[in-house]
């Protein structure tokens, strides 16, 4: 993250000990280390994931895999480690297999791949004709201190190189384990001291890898 710039994140996020005691407390529950996919391949998906919060770090829930990189000169100190899904929650779609509601990011459609073994967003979006979107709202403090907002719209690349998936492991509670990975291209604007709305002229990237762990299921 640059230092003249710092993400505050606009959702509150659960700490990390609080996690720990939900996930103990889960593991007393006679579903709590099934994989739920007696049904469609979706079942295995559907539910709630929480960021699993020793990787990358353990000392830090809100740490992550995932970083913004921008080259345009007007967006290069908000480059950094930026942590958009704490959780991500899948729902059966109508048009699509999924449809991932936490509202971290809304909104994506998803469709099952990789033998039932992994989700990817459709492009173009089936429900909106259009290509893949979700957008997050932040806040950033300039080189003086004021804190600012911002928009980031993230464009998911195509296939594989977007994907959740399913690792066929369970952590130390024994819920299954999966992986967000790949990488999205960031339109972003920003709002100067000056009440200036800055757009970038050559999108960001927004890339890296998160590891989770399932918490609820149908």
């Amino acid at each position: 993250m640059g230092t003249q710039a710092r993400f505050r994140r606009h959702t509150m996020y659960r700490s990390a000990l609080a996690t720990l005691a939900l996930a103990a407390a889960c593991t007393t529950g006679a579903s709590c280390g099934s994989d739920g996919d007696s049904g469609g391949p979706s079942d295995a998906f559907v539910g709630r994931w929480i960021k699993s919060f020793d990787e990358p770090s353990a000392t830090d829930p809100d740490a992550t895999g995932f970083s913004v990189t921008c080259t345009d000169t007007n967006f290069t100190m908000l480059s950094g480690p930026f942590l958009v899904w704490n959780n991500i929650v899948f729902e059966h779609g109508v048009v699509t297999d999924l449809v991932e509601t936490s509202g971290n990011c809304p909104l994506l459609n998803w469709d099952i791949a990789g033998g039932g073994k992994a989700a990817t967003v459709p492009n173009p979006d089936p429900v909106v004709d259009q290509v893949p979107e979700c957008a997050v709202e932040f806040e950033y403090a300039d080189a003086t201190g004021v804190v600012l907002p911002g928009l980031m719209i993230l464009h998911p690349d195509a296939g594989d190189a977007w994907k959740f998936s399913l690792l066929g492991t369970k952590n130390s509670f024994g819920a299954p384990k999966a992986q967000l990975q790949g990488s999205a291209k960031v339109d972003m604007a920003r709002l100067d001291a000056t009440d200036t709305v800055l757009e970038t002229t050559v999108p960001c990237t927004y890339a890296g890898t998160d590891t989770y762990f399932r918490f609820t299921q149908p």
